[in-house]
């Protein structure tokens, strides 16, 4: 093998070996055949393999950044109807309020009338008490709900006591008597009866 050939295939393993081989050569130009070297290899290394590295790692990306800007979207509408909610009733709130400043004069003839109405009930409970101390401090009269039991009581009395008489009296038997009376009584018609009857027949 000759020197050319060694220096071929030292140059083909390492393009290092010709500045240490012959170091007659130009450092500058040295130096930008390094870099064209090294921006070839890395152009086709990208070439060769980037694409599907890229396009893989941007699957993963999205794999793993899509559900949680999935969940944060819904979370974003869902604070925006919060936050539409809210201002309806802020806004709802601020009309009512504007709304109670224009009845300020409903609100102070209601305070007048409370007023009004407290004294008045204060009036009545007064001459509803002062009445009640004059009538206890007048006499009360009889009246007939109390002479009425009174009056039962009595009778009831009156009715225990005859019922009492009643049953120790020894009366005597008037059914014979009446009897004996009306006998008596048909006798003396039958006996007027007949002489008109003799008299009639003379």
């Amino acid at each position: 093998m000759t020197n050319i050939e060694k220096i071929l295939e030292d140059i083909n393993r390492d393009p290092r070996v010709i500045v240490a081989a012959h170091r007659t050569w130009d450092p500058d130009l040295e130096k930008k055949t390094l870099k064209t070297n090294e921006k070839i290899c890395e152009n086709l290394h990208m070439i060769a393999n980037d694409p599907s590295l890229a396009f893989y790692r941007l699957q993963e990306h999205v794999g793993k950044s899509l559900p949680p800007m999935i969940e944060k979207r819904k979370q974003v509408y869902h604070i925006q109807s919060d936050l539409q909610g809210a201002t309806f009733d802020a806004d709802y709130a601020v009309g009512s309020v504007r709304g109670m400043l224009g009845a300020s004069s409903s609100f102070s003839n209601i305070q007048e009338l409370l007023r009004n109405a407290i004294f008045f009930h204060q009036q009545d409970r007064y001459v509803r008490t002062r009445r009640r101390q004059q009538q206890q401090q007048q006499p009360r009269p009889r009246s007939l709900s109390q002479e009425r039991p009174s009056q039962a009581s009595g009778r009831t009395g009156i009715y225990n006591r005859l019922s009492q008489l009643s049953l120790e009296l020894d009366l005597p038997d008037f059914a014979s008597d009446f009897r004996h009376r009306a006998s008596q009584a048909l006798a003396q018609a039958s006996n007027i009866t007949h002489p008109q009857s003799q008299h009639d027949s003379h």
